[in-house]
């Protein structure tokens, strides 16, 4: 659109307001064009990004332990918490068969 504008290309509409392109014109402006820059390999990252890569790599690899050493600390609190809560209910089971309730001096 750039090149019609410019006058490079002749182009017209038709009545459904496509574009129409003249063929020869086409090919001359192609051929005149400048072939574009092949840039087959990646640029590389900047060093600066390496670093930033790896420390966040690291930050995550602690992250993950920590996660994990919770989730460790989780399920021995929740095995002592039903331990514990076995232990009242044993207690006041053998409270009720006394007769006495939890407190012995009555």
């Amino acid at each position: 659109m750039r090149a019609a504008k410019a006058g490079a290309l002749r182009a017209e509409r038709d009545n459904k307001q496509r574009w129409i392109w003249d063929g020869d014109d086409l090919d001359r402006w192609a051929a005149q064009r400048p072939e574009p820059e092949n840039k087959a390999e990646p640029e590389a990252a900047p060093p600066a990004l390496w670093v930033e890569l790896s420390e966040a790599k690291e930050r995550a690899a602690r992250a993950e332990g920590e996660r994990d050493g919770l989730r460790v600390a989780l399920t021995q609190a929740e095995k002592r918490a039903e331990s514990a809560e076995a232990e009242t209910a044993r207690l006041r089971e053998a409270a009720e068969r006394r007769g006495r309730g939890w407190w012995p001096f009555r």
